[in-house]
């Protein structure tokens, strides 16, 4: 956030500023090619002090751009090549300059030495949402890979700042602020003049305060986020030498300029674990993957199933409408068909009765024709027919 501040003020901060991303915005103000710089002056003096096969185990577990979560010796030696002593001399000409690293908490007497005006501004947060943004940030492609303790991350937290307060302590001009405090106008007012210009002060915004920590921190830790609070609560003016060496002895720090190389590969070994560990996760990810996709085909072929089962539903809905109008037209025509017998039997019946009254007929008829009046009167039917056939 400081170094933001000091963006569009005229500083040069470097020609190959990394971009921002989702994990910070607003940039991150820290050119790629200063930080690889101070990690190729790092890994020399690390070789200087430790040797080639001890450097082989620091280089498994640190790849470049990386070496700003590592946790280096108290007592280590900068060397630094000539080239690098030029193209830091290069760097620095370009004043004015703002540079930030998390590495020149190391390397920062070199720059000092190259530009001895130059004032160094170290500012802290609380540790534990340092952690947990770096935790976060672990997910990003260059860092994916990187196996790592959360305590390897607060050891590392710890000795970049107490190597910052011992080199207080010896004389070197570097001053300390709370992050906190940047929202403070007064620290502002008090940061403008320890560097004589202005700053970009609508660069802070509260707003990116995103990451929230609410454990416990280590005791160690601790005892430094104090020290470093209490130092920085003082006026820059007030922030003395003799102070933070008194700081420093209070936090009664225990050196490991002789455990060192053997916690290197205590850590190698505890990595190779978390590696296992995190691979049984990624194996883990895959067969949930695998769970997730098959019970997504389950649940399609059930989805499908219902809306089978619903189609099949609707379709019995509408064979038992058809039935039940079938059953209706059933029910009428076997209605008709008793009205039709019922009128059979009247038919039959008024049938029998004719025939019966025509039998009657033919037999008076038959008796009639028998009679002797029938039989006398028979020339004179003739003979009326015959006058009939005349009249024609």
């Amino acid at each position: 956030m400081v170094a933001g501040m000091f963006s569009n003020c005229g500083y040069f901060q470097g020609n190959s500023l990394i971009p921002a991303k989702d994990s910070n915005p607003k940039g991150f103000f820290e050119d790629w090619k200063i930080n690889l710089l101070n990690e190729r002056i790092l890994r020399s003096s690390l070789l200087d002090k430790f040797g080639l096969e001890k450097i082989k185990i620091f280089d498994s577990l640190f790849g470049d751009s990386q070496y700003w979560l590592a946790h280096f010796p108290d007592d280590i030696q900068i060397v630094v090549s000539d080239a690098d002593r030029t193209e830091i001399a290069s760097l620095v000409d370009k004043t004015p300059f703002c540079f930030k690293d998390p590495r020149f908490s190391y390397t920062l007497p070199l720059w000092l030495e190259a530009s001895p005006e130059t004032v160094a501004i170290c500012v802290f947060r609380h540790p534990g949402i340092v952690i947990a943004s770096i935790l976060k940030e672990l997910q990003s492609n260059y860092l994916i890979k990187l196996n790592i303790r959360v305590c390897d991350l607060y050891a590392m937290w710890e000795a970049i700042y107490l190597q910052v307060l011992r080199l207080r302590s010896r004389g070197v001009e570097v001053y300390f602020v709370n992050y906190l405090d940047l929202f403070s106008q007064n620290k502002q007012v008090e940061l403008e003049k320890l560097i004589g210009s202005n700053l970009n002060r609508s660069f802070l915004d509260l707003q990116f305060n995103r990451t929230e920590f609410s454990g416990e921190l280590p005791a160690r830790t601790a005892q430094i986020f104090d020290s470093l609070k209490l130092l920085a609560s003082q006026k820059f003016s007030e922030q003395s030498p003799d102070k933070c060496k008194i700081l420093v002895k209070r936090l009664a720090f225990i050196g490991n300029k002789a455990t060192w190389p053997a916690n290197v590969s205590e850590l190698a070994e505890a990595r190779e674990c978390l590696a296992d560990e995190r691979q049984r996760v990624v194996n883990l990810q895959e067969t949930n993957k695998t769970l997730d996709s098959e019970l997504a085909e389950a649940r399609e072929r059930l989805a499908d199933e219902r809306q089978r089962v619903v189609n099949l539903q609707e379709t019995n809905k509408t064979l038992d409408s058809e039935l039940a109008e079938a059953r209706e037209r059933l029910a009428d025509e076997r209605q008709r068909v008793v009205n039709l017998q019922e009128t059979n039997k009247t038919l039959d019946s008024e049938l029998a009765e004719a025939r019966e009254r025509l039998a009657d007929q033919n037999q008076r008829i038959e008796a009639y024709e028998q009679s002797i009046s029938w039989r006398i009167t028979q020339p004179m039917r003739t003979f009326k027919k015959w006058l009939i056939r005349l009249k024609r």
